[in-house]
């Protein structure tokens, strides 16, 4: 179900100045204040003002000439630097045709989101601190494909761009992919399954419920919950559109089926950096690294 945010006005418009900055990270790079949901870079906090969720992402991808890169100081790139892709000084460019020491890596046999991967139990995987993806591995109901995947959002190609918004007001695009039948940003989606990866090996099955939402869908919930017609299903209550902790891509909702899901989130969630963020709503987790447990878990 989705949340209607505060909407205190100091807070919103802090949030949205908060997000638009460049800094510059500790070793150096020059990245943008954002929100870690909307980094496709590596995000690092301590640097930008706002929430805990709004940190440092450098070394994002970036496209130049037909070719995609990293955004990069001209001193770093070990390939071709092409001005005028990335934020920052006039020598943070988009670095392209760098060899980072991978090309040469064998493909696996599974392919999640374009990350080359190997067909795998869950237990397997995770005692190799990988990650399982579920839906890659044709003809085989045991096995997954396990990734290894250091990146903020798994290295994932999007497939769909989305608007996000918070508190009413457009935060960017958003990359999404289709995960378990939902939409869910690439970096949410990257760190629900190295928590649902762990929760499998402990025999707890974690099903997603709801992931993103677009601005049109939280509308039909909006007028659903105001004009229950046919076609709505349940018309629960639902925050108007633009101010859903789901269009911000940070929250998903979990099917907690029995008090075993629930007393292993609550136990564990908080390791993979979920927390709940809605005292009346269980099943309602927010992907926000750098915040405490709420003290109603």
């Amino acid at each position: 179900m989705a949340w209607l945010k505060s909407s205190v006005v100091f807070i919103a418009l802090f949030s949205s100045a908060s997000s638009s900055g460049v800094c510059r990270a500790n070793n150096g790079a020059e990245g943008l204040c954002k929100d870690v949901v909307l980094c496709s870079g590596t995000p690092e906090s301590g640097h930008c003002p706002g929430s805990s969720s709004i940190q440092c992402c450098y070394d994002e991808k970036c496209t130049a000439d037909g070719k995609n890169g990293i955004c990069k100081l001209v001193s770093n790139c070990k390939g071709t630097p092409v001005a005028g892709h990335c934020p920052g000084s006039a020598d943070n460019q988009c670095c392209v045709d760098e060899d980072d020491g991978s090309s040469g890596s064998p493909d696996g046999d599974c392919k999640a989101y374009s990350v080359s991967g190997n067909c795998k139990s869950v237990s397997s995987c995770h005692s190799e601190s990988g990650i399982s993806v579920p839906g890659f591995c044709p003809g085989s109901t045991s096995e997954q494909c396990c990734i290894k995947a250091t990146q903020n959002d798994c290295g994932f190609v999007p497939e769909t761009y989305y608007d996000a918004y918070d508190r009413g007001q457009n935060i960017g695009k958003i990359g999404t992919v289709k995960l378990l039948g939902k939409n869910i940003g690439t970096v949410t989606g990257c760190h629900f399954l190295k928590m649902r990866t762990a929760a499998d090996v402990a025999g707890i099955p974690l099903i997603l419920n709801s992931g993103f939402r677009t601005y049109e869908e939280q509308q039909h919930l909006y007028n659903c919950y105001h004009h229950c017609t046919s076609g709505c299903g349940s018309c629960n209550l639902a925050a108007r559109p633009g101010y859903s902790n789901h269009e911000d891509g940070h929250a998903v909702d979990i099917n907690i089926g029995s008090t075993t899901i629930y007393n292993w989130l609550k136990s564990h969630g908080h390791d993979y950096s979920f927390v709940r963020t809605v005292p009346s709503e269980k099943w309602h987790w927010e992907y926000r690294p750098g915040q405490a447990p709420a003290p109603y878990t």
